[in-house]
């Protein structure tokens, strides 16, 4: 089965991706990696900032025009969205190829989809990389990626595994989110 991926430009407004980096950009932290609250660290494979938010806390006109989108285009209702994430990559940082895959299925089941929305790009660097399948994506302010992490039986998609590229000049934003197999409960 051929790894889909979505690339599609203008889905947040400018207006609309700085008032969430001014909204929540005072609220990052050291980025973690880890599946459960056990296991979560500070990673040097994942260098940025960031902060998880409740769905409620986004503004009306973005939860409508992403959240909705995202149900539309994976046809999994917007309960099976996980909280957003925003995460910042100051010059250096990035995060190292990683599988948004779960090793260990919780409540919500398999991340069935990853979506990335660009909230402001860099001025160089900050590519969103999948090495297997020979697709780069350059960040663009308001451009939404998503792919497909699981296969219908369940399975790994191995074409799945990417990386941010370190950011060599500028600043890189982005609305991250994973929908589940099922409805999210945390």
């Amino acid at each position: 089965m051929p790894l889909p991926y979505v690339e599609l430009r203008d889905v947040l407004s400018a207006e609309q991706c700085d008032r969430l980096i001014k909204l929540f950009g005072g609220q990052v932290q050291p980025s973690m990696v880890g599946v459960d609250a056990s296991s979560r660290h500070i990673s040097p494979k994942r260098t940025s900032s960031s902060v998880k938010i409740e769905p409620s806390q986004l503004p009306q006109d973005v939860r409508e025009a992403l959240l909705n989108r995202i149900a539309s285009l994976t046809n999994l209702p917007v309960e099976n969205q996980e909280k957003p994430e925003i995460i910042r990559y100051n010059v250096g940082q990035h995060f190292s190829s990683h599988y948004d895959f779960l090793p260990r299925v919780n409540a919500g089941g398999q991340r069935i989809f990853s979506v990335v929305v660009t909230l402001a790009a860099p001025d160089k660097g900050g590519e969103l990389v999948f090495q297997a399948a020979k697709l780069r994506f350059t960040p663009e302010r308001g451009k939404l990626v998503m792919w497909r992490n699981a296969d219908e039986t369940g399975g790994i998609l191995r074409e799945s595994m990417h990386a941010s590229f370190r950011v060599i000049q500028g600043t890189k934003w982005s609305l991250v989110t994973w929908v589940r197999a099922q409805r999210v409960q945390f």
